[in-house]
Order: C-alpha cells, then structure tokens, then sequence
C-alpha cells in the first residue's frame, strides 16, 4: 500500500489477488508519476495494471501494457479510480464482470484529462474503450481517446459503457472498437473513423503546440503523449524498434531514395539505404517495447 510517492518506477510479472490488485501497487493512497508496468494481473474487485484500487494524490505521466482479469472495476490502468489521472496511457487487454475499461473500470469524484487507451475490452455490465463507468456527477473526463475492441453486454460504450458525469471533447474509433456512433453519442464522447482519428484536425482544442500531444505521422497514427518515447530506428511507426522496422528496411534496401517512404528508411539520409541505417535500428532494437 503506497501513502507517499512512487516516482520513476517499473514493474513487471504475474499478480494475483482477491481486492486491490495491481501491477505496481495495490491500494494506491498516494501519488505515482513517470512510472510503468508491463503485467499480467488476475484479481477480483479493483483490478488494473499499474493500480488497483486508487485513491489519493494524482497519477501522471504513466503507462501499462499486458492482461488484466478481474470481476468488477476492473481497468488497463487502474481498476478502482479516485484520483485525477494526467498523460496517461494503458495498452492492456482487460477482461471483467461488471465495470471494466481499456484505462479504468470505475472512476469516481476526479477528472481523467489528456490520457488514451488502446487495449480490447471485454465484459459483461458497464463495459467502456476508456472506462468501464464514470460513476459520479462530479467526474470528468477531458480530451481522451480509445481505440481497443469493446465487447459488452449491457452498457457497453466506445469511450464509457456508463456515464453520469460529464464528457468532453473526447473520441472512440468507431471501426477498430466495433462501436458504432449511429444514435449514440456516448454521453459527450464522439465516435470518428480511424482515418478522422489519425487526422490531428480531428482533435481541436488538443495542445499539440506545447506540447502535451505529438502527431508524428499523420494518416498513419494516432496521437501520442508527447513524453513518450520516440526511437531514431522506428521506422515503421509502431513507436518500438523491432522485426517490424527491420522489414520496413529490407524492403528498401540498396535503393536510391526517391519516396517519402524511402526516404524514412534512410536514417543517416546518405540517399541509399546501406549499412549505417541497418546500424541505427540496431541500435535500437527493441527500445519501446
């Protein structure tokens, strides 16, 4: 149980419990910033892959990846949420019962701004992209997004399976989710393609100026956080070096650059792609992941 402050952490491997489980700490009272997990977290109430059950000062800057199974509040980033959450992001496949979410099952009394999540959601009541139910009048939810596959039963959203409180200018991808945005516009949240999400026009009022969002590669991505990690030797614009980025290069290899595409390859822009851009991704190898 954290009640100071976990700063610049990371945490990997299996957890297991019955109430408050999390990847990095289970019942957070405190607040936790730049920190990370890379999980898989089989619980039961309040389950999520960097915080369990979550109430205290904020968390900020933080991001999860992996599975997490849980019965009810059950989310990518935190299961149980009573904190404000900024810049955050969770790239978990969450599976639930009853209020399950890509970054959170349940959030009470705070505001969730300036944060994503891109991981399938599955579940049976209150089930969400973003969050399972954002569950008070009070609770906010500011310039978020979610693009995971969402399977619910009853209240099932692109952004939040249930909402009673207030949404704002925030999105779901109605292709990748499954959700439609036909005569829902998921209490506040608005549903856009994936080609309108990979568009920065799409997201006005978003600071992409300061900046707390980036837009690299626009048709081709979303948008990232700006403190995210970004690699010399991603090339391919999956945001990780890996076999990916290595095809990407083959593809090209022994070329005189003369596409956009091409040119992306060329890592030392020497105007061939050769033997020093096969380096610079070997450099890389397996940042980001």
């Amino acid at each position: 149980m954290n009640y100071g402050s976990i700063n610049n952490s990371y945490s990997s491997g299996v957890f297991t419990g019955t109430w408050g489980t999390g990847g990095l700490c289970g019942h957070n009272a405190g607040s936790i910033t730049n920190s990370s997990s890379n999980v898989t977290v089989i619980g039961g109430y309040a389950s999520g892959g960097l915080s369990g059950f979550n109430i205290g000062g904020p968390v900020t800057n933080c991001s999860s990846f992996g599975h997490v199974t849980g019965d009810r509040a059950v989310g990518g980033l935190c299961g149980d949420n009573r904190n404000n959450i900024y810049y955050c992001h969770s790239e978990v496949m969450v599976t639930g019962n009853h209020s399950t979410g890509g970054l959170c099952g349940s959030n009470l009394y705070n505001s969730i701004q300036n944060s994503y999540a891109s991981g399938d959601v599955k579940g049976d009541y209150a089930t969400g992209g973003l969050l399972g139910g954002n569950d008070a009048g009070n609770s906010y939810v500011i310039n978020c997004y979610s693009i995971g596959v969402v399977d619910g039963n009853d209240f099932t959203g692109g952004l939040c399976g249930k909402n009673v409180g207030i949404v704002t200018n925030s999105f779901w991808d109605v292709d990748t989710s499954k959700i439609g945005s036909s005569g829902d516009d998921n209490y506040g949240a608005t549903g856009k393609t994936t080609a309108q999400m990979m568009a920065q026009s799409t997201f006005t009022g978003w600071d992409f100026t300061t900046p707390v969002w980036m837009m690299l590669r626009p048709g081709e991505d979303y948008p990232r956080l700006a403190w995210q990690e970004v690699f010399v030797g991603d090339i391919a614009g999956l945001y990780g070096v890996d076999m990916a980025d290595f095809a990407y290069l083959a593809n090209y290899w022994g070329q005189d650059c003369d596409s956009p595409a091409c040119d992306r390859a060329d890592i030392d822009t020497s105007g061939t792609i050769d033997l020093p851009d096969l380096a610079a991704v070997a450099a890389d190898w397996l940042k980001g992941l």
